[in-house]
């Protein structure tokens, strides 16, 4: 934790973006003593972002010495627009998460969390990819995850062979991506269940699409509970969530450990539900302990899930196999294999 607040401490620090996670970096530098002197746009219309000076690249070229935070979706684009204008700084990147962004920079708990985590995990790879996400978040180096790539979301060669992928649940289908990756990995796969509350992303799925498989899709949530539950609908599609009962846009829930019964049992739940994947875990308690699918769940909306899910799975299911991969060269898209 020291390591990253004492080098934003260091020099002058600029946030290259306006958007959430800039604000939400903001904050981070509220909740750790260190100073942002402005901000960056590639062209801004206004002078001041969070009553702070908001620059263009060319007002911000003359700089020297700086460190700047790049704290965007389109760290790829603004890494080039940088390197166009010559400007001389050390680049930082900083994504935030969905959930709980106060503990991005480990804390001593944590630490101690993931050392615990890696003691049962299935192969050293699964134990780089903690070790590099952990280091990421404590020195901003994106390199750190560009190390740990791997290809094949859902469908790595090294893990690939183990899972039965031939009744598959995809909890939190967005807009039939995974479902069309079924298809094209050419695994055998006889049934999928797709799950998605968001009425826009539903839409989307292609339901007439003839596949090789039974394709099942449900307007519904899934989670801990049976009935109805608050609901986020964003405008990307992306990021939309569970939400607290308070929410006026409410959507159906199920738990699976009342949905799923002989005729329609998963052999394979994939889980990405914006931060709620734990608590669709905890209401397929049942079903796990029944009919033992593998798993493979999102562990990167939430900081702190990179250690808690696996941990929660290991302790209710000990003769599971824990396999951990990443798929993305920012944050995103961490994965738990959890093998029967």
């Amino acid at each position: 934790m020291k390591k990253i607040i004492s080098k934003l401490r260091s020099k002058s620090l600029f946030i290259y973006g306006t958007g959430k996670a800039a604000v939400s970096f903001h904050e981070l530098a509220k909740l750790h003593d260190f100073e942002i002197d402005g901000f960056i746009e590639t062209t801004p219309n206004r002078k001041c972002f969070l009553d702070l000076p908001l620059f263009s690249c060319e007002e911000f070229a003359a700089k020297e010495n700086c460190l700047i935070v790049v704290a965007s979706m389109f760290y790829r684009e603004i890494e080039r627009e940088i390197s166009k204008k010559n400007i001389c700084a050390e680049i930082l990147f900083y994504i935030d998460y969905i959930h709980n962004n106060d503990c991005f920079v480990p804390c001593d708990e944590q630490n101690i969390e993931i050392k615990k985590i890696k003691t049962f995990l299935a192969d050293n790879k699964s134990a780089d990819v903690l070790e590099n996400i952990i280091e990421y978040r404590n020195t901003l180096d994106r390199r750190l995850l560009e190390q740990i790539f791997s290809p094949n979301q859902y469908f790595p060669d090294e893990i690939k062979e183990l899972i039965d992928y031939s009744n598959f649940y995809d909890i939190g289908a967005f807009n039939g991506d995974t479902i069309e990756a079924v298809s094209k990995n050419n695994v055998s796969c006889k049934k999928l269940l797709a799950f998605e509350p968001d009425i826009e992303n539903f839409r989307k799925i292609d339901s007439g699409k003839q596949y090789d498989f039974q394709l099942t899709l449900i307007n519904k949530a899934v989670g801990n509970e049976d009935g109805l539950i608050g609901f986020n609908s964003t405008n990307s599609g992306y990021s939309s969530s569970i939400q607290s009962s308070l929410c006026e846009n409410k959507v159906q829930v199920v738990k699976l450990d009342t949905f799923v019964n002989e005729k329609n049992y998963p052999t394979c739940l994939k889980v990405d539900v914006e931060g709620h994947d734990l608590q669709v875990l905890k209401g397929a308690y049942e079903v796990i302990k029944r009919y033992r699918p593998n798993l493979m769940v999102s562990i990167y909306h939430n900081p702190i899930h990179l250690y808690q899910i696996p941990s929660w799975i290991k302790e209710n299911f000990p003769d599971y196999q824990i396999f951990v991969r990443h798929h993305r060269d920012s944050p995103y898209e961490t994965i738990c294999y959890a093998i029967s």
